[in-house]
C-alpha cells in the first residue's frame, strides 16, 4: 500500500497525524514552506492481532463385547460315536478418541517497511521542520485445551463348558475352538498448533 503525505504552505503551522492499521506510509514530505514557518508530521502506525481458541471435551466410551461358542453337550448317545466341537470364540474391540485439535496461521506482523522514506527539503529560511514516526506490532496467540476421557471396555470369550456325558458303545470327543480377545484403545487429545 502506498501513502503519501504532502504539507506545504507560506507561513504558519501544520500538524499532520496519519495512522494506518495495515501498512506504513511509504512517503512523508515537508516540502516548500515559507520562511520562519514550523511544519510537524506525526505518523503512527499500530497493529494488533490477537488469536484465541479453546476447546473442552468430555468423553465416556464404556463397551461390553461377549462371545460364547461352548456350552455344547451330547448326553445319552448309545451306538455310535460322538464328536462335541466348539466354534472359535473371538473378539475384537478398538476404541479411538481424537479430540481438541486447535490450529492458527496468522500471516504477516504487520511490521513497517524498510522502504518508507521522510524527506524534508526545500523549506524557507528559519523554517522549523518536525517529523516523528512511530510504530507498534502486537501478534498474540492464546490455546487452550481441556479434555476429560473415561475409557470401559470389558471383553469375554468363551468356547470351553463342552460335555460328553453317558455316551455307550462309540468313541466319544470333545474339542474346545480357539478363544481369543483383542482390545485397543487409543486417545489422542489436546493438539495445539500456531504458526
Amino acid at each position: 500500500m502506498f501513502k503519501k503525505l504532502v504539507t506545504s504552505g507560506l507561513v504558519g503551522t501544520a500538524l499532520l497525524v496519519a495512522s494506518y492499521g495495515a501498512a506504513f506510509a511509504d512517503t512523508v514530505e515537508v516540502v516548500d514552506n515559507g520562511v520562519f514557518s514550523t511544519n510537524t508530521v506525526v505518523v503512527s502506525e499500530t497493529n494488533v492481532t490477537v488469536t484465541e481458541q479453546s476447546n473442552s471435551a468430555f468423553v465416556v466410551n464404556q463397551v461390553n463385547s461377549s462371545v460364547n461358542s461352548g456350552g455344547n453337550v451330547a448326553l445319552g448317545n448309545t451306538g455310535s460315536g460322538v464328536v462335541v466341537m466348539a466354534g472359535e470364540a473371538k473378539s475384537d474391540t478398538s476404541v479411538v478418541n481424537a479430540l481438541n485439535l486447535n490450529y492458527a496461521e496468522t500471516e504477516t506482523c504487520g511490521c513497517p517497511d524498510d522502504s518508507d522514506t521522510l524527506t524534508v527539503k526545500k523549506n524557507g529560511f528559519g523554517s522549523y521542520n518536525k517529523v516523528y514516526s512511530s510504530s507498534f506490532s502486537l501478534n498474540k496467540t492464546q490455546q487452550s485445551n481441556f479434555a476429560s476421557v473415561g475409557n470401559f471396555v470389558n471383553s469375554s470369550v468363551n468356547s470351553g463348558g463342552n460335555k460328553a456325558m453317558f455316551n455307550t458303545k462309540g468313541m466319544v470327543g470333545v474339542v474346545s475352538g480357539p478363544a481369543t480377545s483383542t482390545v485397543n484403545v487409543k486417545t489422542f487429545a489436546n493438539v495445539n498448533v500456531s504458526q
